[in-house]
């Protein structure tokens, strides 16, 4: 992923009373950390936190927070693999998370700490996936799906497939298509063209998308995960995590979010806290703050992601709760799959990704 992972138009959505009904169920006595003034740093995704909360929790703790953005789980890694990165806490997502537990980046959580975390009140695929004989690394943020967006206007007939994308992207749509600045998804999605596993790291099969996204080279607009701005840029056909659908499908009706039937991307994301975070007991109370359910409400507001806590969902406002985008039906979410700790490091995956961006276009 390059710049912008995560986007979403908080404005659009705060209509009536909701504001302020949220600050209300959120208000509560401040945290006390025993400390003077201190700042946590997290590493995260652009416009993916609320600023209410964040300005909410330094004037209830005297903690500031720096937000450190990222295009990628591969970039923070990079850094995280110094052991001098800095980072405090990182938003990490599912496949990311096992892979720095298993490196020894992230610290086991103690969740006796957590007193706003409720294990009962979360989805359970988005648990599975990510604990460790019952030892997390990490607590959920949200989830999401990976698909792509297109313009209506310009295909006769509804998009409904990788093998459409891809094919468009090498015919009529030339020079108007986007892939994504992140291995995990583009490649996943050219496998799926084949019938692949999104995760398939098996020679013959990355050979195949190798071949596909060399040959649709030419024919691409960018490679960049921005596919907000890249559609409002003229677009066609985009790659987009479904915040980015939820954005562009309000703004503009004639720009659909597709959940593509091969399958393809579900994830989550998780607050984890550094091996070498020197401040443990100021980020667990961060973390457990933004658990609150009033506060995770403000989060999905803020970049149109859905809750994994099913506490959130009576405050979330309507306009919300019957998004087909952000709560999309379970059929359509049968054949996605979580990307694995595999992928992260994987070399060929990388390389293939290298010489597509260096390749000329």
């Amino acid at each position: 992923m390059a710049l912008t992972r995560r986007r979403f138009l908080a404005a659009s959505l705060l209509t009536g009373g909701l504001l302020a009904g949220l600050s209300a169920h959120a208000s509560q006595k401040p945290l006390r950390t025993g400390k003077t003034r201190q700042k946590l740093v997290v590493a995260t995704w652009p416009n993916y936190h609320s600023a209410e909360n964040l300005k909410q929790f330094t004037e209830q703790t005297g903690i500031a927070i720096e937000l450190r953005i990222f295009g990628s789980n591969e970039e923070m890694m990079a850094h995280l693999l110094t052991g001098r990165s800095g980072f405090d806490i990182v938003v990490a997502t599912n496949y990311a998370v096992n892979a720095y537990g298993r490196m020894g980046l992230l610290r086991p959580l103690r969740m006796a700490h957590f007193p706003n975390w409720d294990e009962a009140s979360q989805q359970a695929r988005f648990l599975a996936v990510v604990s460790n004989e019952r030892r997390y690394f990490g607590l959920p943020k949200n989830w999401g799906t990976t698909g792509f967006v297109y313009d209506r206007r310009q295909f006769a007939d509804p998009l409904r497939s990788w093998l459409q994308f891809w094919d468009l992207t090498r015919g009529k749509a030339s020079r108007h298509a986007v892939v994504h600045d992140y291995q995990l998804t583009t490649i996943g999605n050219a496998l799926k063209y084949f019938g692949y596993s999104f995760n398939s790291n098996k020679p013959i099969e990355l050979d195949a998308a190798e071949r596909l996204l060399m040959s649709s080279r030419p024919h691409l607009k960018a490679i960049s995960s921005l596919a907000y701005d890249q559609m409002r840029a003229g677009a066609w056909l985009s790659m987009a995590w479904s915040g980015d659908g939820v954005l562009l499908n309000r703004e503009n009706p004639n720009w659909h979010y597709v959940i593509a039937e091969e399958g393809g991307e579900i994830w989550a994301d998780y607050f984890c806290i550094t091996r070498e975070c020197a401040q443990v007991s100021e980020a667990e109370a961060f973390i457990d703050f933004l658990l609150t359910p009033a506060h995770n409400a403000r989060e999905v507001i803020a970049h149109g992601f859905p809750p994994i806590d099913q506490r959130v969902l009576p405050l979330l406002p309507e306009t919300l709760r019957s998004n087909v985008i952000m709560f999309p039906p379970e059929e359509q979410l049968r054949p996605l799959e979580f990307g694995s700790r595999e992928t992260l490091t994987h070399p060929r995956r990388a390389d293939i990704l290298a010489k597509l961006k260096a390749a000329p276009g």
